[in-house]
């Protein structure tokens, strides 16, 4: 939620605002861990993938990685 001006000043003291603008209803658990940016998960070149009998990884572009 961007304003919370149009909410009661009782309404208005379940709701904090976030480094990013937003105001965050603190009643709704759900919400909160949506918003949390430091939570969310952030692709890197250390993202890799392996396969079952094989002695390499692949990371996101493609490149293998020898593990032994």
């Amino acid at each position: 939620m961007k304003s919370i001006e149009n909410l009661t000043p009782e309404e208005q003291t379940h709701f904090i605002k976030c480094d990013c603008g937003d105001y965050i209803d603190m009643r709704d658990l759900g919400e909160v861990m949506d918003h949390q940016h430091w939570m969310k998960p952030t692709k890197t070149t250390w993202d890799y993938s392996i396969k079952i009998g094989s002695a390499v990884a692949y990371t996101n572009s493609g490149k293998i990685l020898k593990l032994n």
